[in-house]
């Protein structure tokens, strides 16, 4: 507070809003004894609140859940990496069209993603793969 340190606070947005939200309901109870001057942490809340309706802020992500595949989803990515096209995973797999289809399609959902490079680079930055 007495460094006035915003930038950071502000720029996270969405991230940090929740937490200066509670800070500031707790700086403006009667029984407060605490060094926070509660204009100041509730200046901070609004200009985080407002900055959310902008951007989620980049701690953000760390709230996402995990994703998880299916053992069929992880395949079907594995062999998308290995340059194998929906025919080439029928014949590793055995599994009919609509159903490595499905699976694709329902791992492209998980992920956030509309096509194979992109699938198979998220699955790697996660680990998954």
């Amino acid at each position: 507070q007495p460094y006035k340190f915003v930038r950071l606070v502000a720029d996270e947005g969405a991230a940090i809003a929740p937490a200066l939200k509670k800070l500031a309901a707790k700086c403006e109870r009667a029984e407060y004894k605490g060094n926070l001057d509660p204009l100041y942490v509730k200046s901070m809340y609004l200009t985080a609140a407002a900055t959310s309706r902008q951007h989620r802020g980049i701690m953000a992500n760390l709230a996402l859940k995990p994703v998880k595949l299916s053992k069929r989803q992880k395949l079907v990515i594995e062999l998308l990496a290995h340059g194998h096209n929906r025919k080439g995973i029928m014949e590793k797999t055995g599994l009919s069209y609509n159903t490595v289809d499905t699976h694709i399609r329902l791992a492209y959902e998980k992920l956030g993603v509309n096509n194979a490079d992109d699938a198979v680079l998220k699955a790697h930055e996660l680990g998954i793969i």
